[in-house]
């Protein structure tokens, strides 16, 4: 595809590559619209991933506590009645 540029008839041969100035810009832009929306997405799934894992560290940790008090309730018990 040609694209007529001036009066001269200069041809910028798009099908090439050789866009003008704008659309090399509005190129770039693209493609920085799509690299951030990945980036939007990908930031977006490690914290969810964060969070989840927050979660499960808060609930191992209430259970080892749990754990530990039984264990220790059992052993005074013992310790009781001897």
């Amino acid at each position: 595809m040609r694209l007529i540029v001036s009066n001269d008839y200069k041809a910028v041969d798009k099908a090439a590559g050789q866009g003008t100035l704008g659309d090399r810009i509005r190129e770039i832009a693209d493609q920085l619209k799509q690299e951030t929306s990945l980036q939007i997405k990908a930031t977006s799934r490690i914290l969810g991933a964060a969070a989840q894992i927050s979660e499960n560290h808060d609930r191992l940790i209430n259970e080892v506590v749990e754990w530990w008090k039984r264990i220790w309730s059992i052993r005074l018990r013992r310790i009781i009645l001897r």
